[in-house]
């Protein structure tokens, strides 16, 4: 008599999910959803949780003892490695910046006088030195090493008279200047009234003139209160300043012409207004020892406010504060999309990301003279990306979220041209893009680490930021569901050495 045949209740093993199709008809190892699991062992097992590093995180013996912190608000992240090889992690927190290096406690770098950091910040390594972007309406600091701390791209003008300037050669930050009707002083706060609209952000680093109660003068962190009012802390004794005032935030640049004499402001006589300093940006990618920056600012107005965000300018070869009109490109063909990323493909090929385009720019060589080489390539006509950091290379592909469409791919041909594919990696997991907070996609993150996608979204209610992390296995081939709680909260994602 044959012996019985014994049937299994259930799948054996699993390698993910698959959201789109009737639980009742998944294919064997297919499971209909998974909230922070992991399939990678072939079996369905809790994800490993989450760890705060003591020297990462807001640490004072001192005063709290061995509690580990959080810090505010993460203004940006990244790495920077040294001439000596050592690797610092630097973070933008709390108006400060802090370098962190394993098994130390983090320690603020010096910024300029009157700057605070209060809004999101791009850092880009270049030759030596650290680039921090600070967006279109504030000048990039540099850093040459953690003790010495930022400075800024082009020194202001010094008006002390103590400084002494080069006729040919020297260099300096000077103005748009904006009329001030009045500065009122209460309780260590002075309040500037302009008589035009003054543009300045939160947290932007003012330079103040013409007070007849010199306390009022200086670079000073503001704050926004209205379209023509800001305010900035002082100490004073007086309830107004007086005089006849104007306010800058430092973006025009200049140079001492062959007739300068000592003493002569830029503006007024023997100085030439420059177009050849890197402007101000918030996204930036180093590339064939040159720092590509996308901007607003239009060389032939001198202004950020003419066009739309879709210049790029290209520093100098091996020089990271000038750029050359030969350098200098307009990505549009015709759309109202604006510049949103840039992305490193490989040696001489840069991919450009728009909010509904996507462009590569090829042959970026080491020659002087970059634009008669380049070439741009439209890639995807149709589509973006919302957020700068939303893609990531995978190998020589690159992944990127593209809205409503989902998580989808460029892959590279036989022939080495970029390609993008139409059917979106995510396709399977359709109800949780659907589930995506429109009101929120500037937040999303893309990264890639042990053969692993991991997309930060704001899922539902995204007012708190990424509260949800999407994990794709690629030695799977498939989704593995979702990571959530209270510890998935992601601002930024960044490589960076850990315990070896």
């Amino acid at each position: 008599m044959p012996d019985k045949q014994i049937l299994a209740d259930g799948d054996t093993n699993f390698i993910g999910i698959n959201m789109r199709s009737d639980p009742a008809m998944l294919e064997p190892g297919m499971a209909a959803d998974a909230r922070n699991m992991v399939f990678r062992s072939g079996v369905a097992e809790t994800r490993k949780g989450f760890i705060k590093p003591a020297w990462l995180n807001n640490t004072d013996p001192a005063s709290t003892g061995d509690e580990i912190n959080p810090w505010g608000t993460i203004y940006g992240a990244g790495t920077y490695k040294d001439p000596n090889s050592l690797e610092y992690i630097i973070l933008a927190t709390d108006g400060a910046v802090y370098f962190c290096m394993e098994n130390n406690l983090p320690v603020s770098i010096t910024l300029p006088t009157g700057v605070k950091v209060l809004s999101d910040v791009t850092f880009v390594q270049a030759f030596n030195k650290v680039l921090m972007f600070r967006g279109q309406k504030l000048a990039p600091l540099v850093m040459s090493d953690v003790d010495n701390g930022f400075t800024d791209l082009v020194d202001h003008w010094d008006s002390s008279g103590s400084t002494t300037y080069t006729a040919d050669s020297s260099e300096v930050a000077w103005g748009p200047w904006k009329n001030a009707t009045s500065i009122t002083h209460a309780a260590g706060v002075a309040t500037v009234t302009t008589s035009a609209e003054h543009s300045y952000n939160t947290g932007s680093d003012v330079t103040i003139k013409g007070a007849t109660n010199t306390e009022f003068n200086g670079r000073f962190n503001i704050t926004s209160t209205s379209s023509t009012t800001f305010t900035y802390a002082v100490t004073s004794g007086n309830s107004s300043a007086g005089g006849t005032i104007t306010c800058s935030n430092m973006q025009d640049y200049w140079k001492a012409d062959s007739g300068y004499t000592a003493g002569n402001e830029p503006g007024d006589a023997n100085w030439t207004q420059l177009t050849t300093i890197l402007p101000n940006s918030d996204i930036a990618e180093f590339i064939q020892n040159r720092i590509v920056v996308g901007t607003s600012f239009n060389a032939s107005t001198m202004d950020y406010t003419t066009s739309k965000k879709d210049f790029l300018f290209a520093t100098d070869l091996l020089d990271y504060k000038h750029v050359f009109f030969t350098s200098q490109f307009r990505i549009n063909e015709g759309s109202d999309d604006e510049l949103v990323d840039l992305m490193k493909l490989n040696d001489n090929q840069l991919l450009i990301f728009k909010s509904k385009s996507a462009y590569l720019l090829t042959q970026i060589t080491s020659d002087s003279d970059i634009a008669s080489s380049v070439k741009l390539e439209t890639l995807i006509p149709n589509y973006g990306i919302p957020a700068q950091g939303a893609a990531v290379m995978v190998g020589a592909d690159v992944y990127f979220y593209a809205g409503r469409r989902g998580i989808v791919s460029m892959k590279q041909s036989e022939q080495g041209k970029m390609q993008g594919v139409d059917i979106p990696i995510s396709e399977s997991i359709q109800p949780l893009i659907d589930r995506i907070d429109p009101r929120y996609e500037n937040l999303i993150r893309l990264t890639y680490s042990d053969n692993r996608l991991f997309c930060a979204i704001p899922l539902d209610d995204g007012s708190d930021g990424n509260n949800c992390c999407l994990q794709y296995d690629f030695l799977n081939r498939s989704w593995a569901g979702r990571y959530d709680g209270t510890a998935v909260n992601i601002k930024e994602f960044f490589r960076a050495f850990h315990k070896g």
